[in-house]
């Protein structure tokens, strides 16, 4: 993971876009550039930060009344303790100080319970020479309901990797991650997985069930669940099965539906974008160069090839679902020009042609969110100005853009 220190503010717009299908205009959010809300204080020694990226790792997560819950480490070389904090509708902190997650921890993904607490899960060293995963479930009011130390996801022997982290639809937790127990005894990195219940007992066995154990490396896990305690799981595979990325259906148990992955063919090192689900108890998957449905037997339905507007192919940058059980997709071309597409629930391109956005100036940080009215919202780092500020568009059903031609300046200034 790459380490990514970020002062401990929350800006209305970029680190809560995901939150914006519900609440596009909640009143008491600062509008103005470099104007932030502050969920929590430095710590003692003057630090407090996010380990982690904010792509890879998700240290938010919506309350599920139109505010926010984010979890970040506080110390410094004495030690570090996990706090949270809640954010509601008016920009209000809720916590006061933040409330005490855990008296260690770094790496936090937050994951909505859908009952205004949430869920915290994080890396930590306690007793070890490499990461393990703990998580607690925190309450409405900030108060942690699970074992004070947090309750044990993996502590296998050697690190656990990259993880993903859903609600499983049944008042517990499902995650997935990268793990590396098996590398001395001449494996290479796995998959596995692990299902919490609402009261953090671990229904998949001690340190989790392999989902992908094999003498090749297994990496990039993406996580959809199901709602029914199961879930469908994507990876990566390098090595001896050649590249490709894998896809399995894990039921209420942990364990496999189909019997065999579905495999899906990709160009070198691409990987997994986004699953999204496809209303059939099966899912889209989003590479970077394709866009697969899997059926709920595990078969391939459809494909589709992404846009290209160069030599170079377009590459997939974000995915989400349009509200009809279609989907809308961004990719980024070597011009560096983002394309905007939606696509139905049969896999048909649902707009004559993509709509262009940045076009020329599109860093590779971009993401979409729902608009609430069935349109989307693309964000995007944009250096027409010479240096990265973040831009926006909305579009609506039909593909028309609805804010300033060639995108809106959310967040420009003097600096990046």
């Amino acid at each position: 993971m790459s380490l990514r220190q970020i002062v401990v503010q929350v800006m209305s717009f970029l680190l809560l876009a995901p939150l914006l299908a519900q609440h596009v205009a909640a009143a008491g959010w600062p509008l103005g550039p470099y104007e932030f809300v502050r969920v929590g204080p430095i710590a003692p020694n003057g630090y407090a930060g996010f380990y982690g990226s904010l792509e890879l790792n998700n240290p938010v997560a919506t309350d599920d009344a139109g505010g926010v819950i984010v979890a970040w480490p506080r110390g410094g070389h004495a030690g570090w303790n996990l706090a949270a904090q809640r954010v509601d509708s008016a920009a209000a902190i809720r916590w006061g100080a933040g409330a005490m997650v855990a008296d260690s921890g770094l790496y936090s993904v937050v994951v909505a319970d859908g009952a205004g607490g949430a869920f915290v899960t994080w890396a930590d060293w306690r007793g070890t020479t490499g990461p393990d995963y703990y998580a607690q479930h925190v309450d409405p009011s900030g108060a942690p309901t699970w074992d004070p130390a947090g309750v044990i996801v993996c502590k296998a022997e050697q690190p656990q990797g990259l993880i993903k982290a859903q609600s499983d639809g049944m008042g517990g937790l499902i995650l997935v991650w990268e793990d590396d127990r098996d590398q001395l005894r001449g494996r290479s990195t796995d998959i596995y997985a692990q299902r919490l219940n609402s009261a953090g007992v671990a229904l998949w066995g001690a340190n989790g069930t392999p989902v992908a154990a094999r003498a090749v490396y297994e990496v990039g896990p993406q996580l959809l669940p199901t709602g029914d305690g199961g879930a469908i799981v994507a990876w990566t595979v390098f090595g001896n099965d050649q590249d490709t990325v894998l896809v399995e259906r894990l039921g209420p148990a942990g364990s496999s539906l189909w019997g065999a992955p579905t495999r899906l063919p990709m160009k070198s090192h691409q990987g997994v974008v986004r699953l999204l689900a496809d209303a059939r108890g099966g899912a889209v998957v989003g590479l970077k160069t394709a866009i697969h449905r899997i059926g709920s037997d595990g078969t391939i339905r459809w494909a589709l090839s992404g846009p290209s507007g160069s030599d170079e192919p377009a590459y997939l940058q974000a995915g989400i679902d349009d509200g009809t059980w279609g989907s809308y997709w961004l990719f980024v071309d070597a011009a560096r020009s983002a394309s905007v597409t939606r696509v139905d629930s049969a896999g048909v391109l649902a707009w004559s042609a993509p709509v262009t956005l940045g076009n020329g100036f599109v860093e590779w940080e971009a993401i979409l969110v729902p608009d609430g009215s069935g349109g989307v919202i693309a964000s995007w780092l944009d250096t027409r100005s010479g240096t990265r500020q973040v831009y926006a568009q909305r579009l609506d059903s039909e593909g028309r853009e609805l804010w300033t031609p060639g995108g809106l300046a959310v967040f420009a200034g003097a600096g990046e």
